[in-house]
């Protein structure tokens, strides 16, 4: 059988963080005439209830996590591996919930802001953005957005998930007990959404990770004022012309019927809502309704 000792172990702490090393000697059976076999991937195998991984904690200390390991061939059926270990950027506190097995810990929620600055017609009060005359006015607001990041180890990512991009939840969910209304939550997919593969115990897992970003507001709905250069008369689109017979070259506002607004007030002017996204089961992710 394979046989294995720990020949080396190291601990460091400088500055708060800890820093450790524990380093092994390999022995397999035999040598194989096969490259393949003999190399320092394919021999680590043969060690995978005994050697620590990325993300396997230090004995007795689980916030201090396997950071990084290597395996090299020393001479025929001898091999060296080292597994490094660090405590940066953990916490006891987020290493409660870890698991022997990868797969089954919890999906890691944290919130998140965001700002987005867009034109508006409308103010505080939900009334429209006029000037004496009654034309339209342009203003730009910046809207202040919470949400959330949300990570889970998976062997692989669900189709199902990945479809749920340009997407709204299709009912009421809650994350971290924060009830989001229907419509409120859109499924993002960020730059880093999938890691490297990464092992635990033995196990390969990847880390999925999903934003969501949540408008109470709009429900991220297109808002527009009912406005245009042309307006419906006897079921064709003619065009608005100014007092002096000549087309006006900017929007005015409509009634519902499409008819050139005769007086517009901030009181009377309409909006018209385009529902972008289609809605979509958000109970299926990981950390939501959990």
């Amino acid at each position: 059988m394979p046989e294995w000792l720990v020949t080396k172990t190291k601990v460091k702490v400088s500055k708060g963080i800890t820093t450790a090393s524990v380093e092994f000697l390999l022995i397999v059976d035999s040598i194989s005439s096969s490259r393949v076999v003999m190399l320092a991937d394919q021999v680590v195998e043969q060690f995978l209830d005994v050697l620590p991984f990325e993300g396997t904690p230090y004995p007795e200390r689980p916030w201090l996590t396997c950071r990084e390991f290597e395996c090299e061939q020393l001479r025929g059926r001898i091999y060296t591996y080292k597994a490094n270990y660090s405590d940066e950027g953990s916490t006891e506190e987020e290493d409660e919930d870890a698991n022997d097995n990868p797969l089954l810990e919890p999906a890691k929620v944290k919130p998140t802001a965001a700002t987005l600055t867009e034109a508006t017609h409308q103010d505080r009060e939900g009334k429209a953005f006029l000037n004496t005359a009654g034309d339209p006015l342009i203003d730009e607001v910046t809207w202040n957005y919470g949400g959330f990041r949300i990570s889970k180890n998976v062997a692989s990512v669900p189709q199902s998930y990945l479809d749920l991009a340009n997407t709204t939840n299709d009912a009421q969910i809650t994350i971290k007990n924060q009830p989001i209304p229907l419509n409120a939550a859109r499924f993002i997919i960020p730059n880093d959404w999938l890691s490297d593969l990464k092992w635990k115990n033995g196990i390969p897992y990847y880390v999925f990770t999903f934003e969501i970003d949540i408008d109470a507001r709009n429900l991220h709905y297109g808002v527009k004022l009912n406005a245009g250069t042309r307006q419906l008369k006897d079921g064709k689109k003619v065009a608005i012309k100014s007092k002096d017979g000549s087309e006006i070259s900017e929007p005015v506002p409509l009634d519902d019927n499409g008819l050139e607004l005769a007086e517009p007030t901030p009181e009377n002017v309409t909006y018209r809502k385009n529902k972008r996204y289609p809605e979509a089961d958000y109970s299926i992710l990981p950390g939501v309704n959990e």
